[in-house]
């Protein structure tokens, strides 16, 4: 505004009344969460933010759908017998190894 030579008209009382009526609605458009001021990039930045918003409504989507489909074929992989315990019977364990213990023997492993 400081860069203008010329001073705009004011405006009538119908134009505020349009003014006031379109920054109603971007208001109600705007996420409860987040408060954007008024300002110049103020549209701008709601566009930005509504497509990111999208996106992550959209990969929750997915992500939720997916594990869906996924999550009960991992259960019944996980439950079957085969996976559990070797041909022998014998369950499946495999004990951790402590690599960065001081050693007492040279078998300190199998403890």
């Amino acid at each position: 505004m400081g860069f203008e030579e010329v001073v705009p008209k004011l405006p009538t009382r119908a134009e505020e009344l349009a003014m006031i009526a379109k920054m109603e609605e971007e208001w109600i458009k705007q996420p409860s969460y987040k408060v954007y001021m008024n300002e110049a990039p103020r549209k701008n930045k709601l566009e930005a933010y509504g497509e990111l918003n999208d996106y992550y409504l959209r990969f929750l989507q997915n992500f939720l759908i997916g594990s869906l489909i996924t999550g009960p074929c991992v259960i019944l992989l996980g439950r079957m017998n085969s996976l559990n315990r070797l041909a022998s019977g014998v369950p499946l364990y495999r004990s951790p190894r402590y690599y960065n213990v001081k050693t007492h023997s040279h078998n300190h492993y199998r403890f």
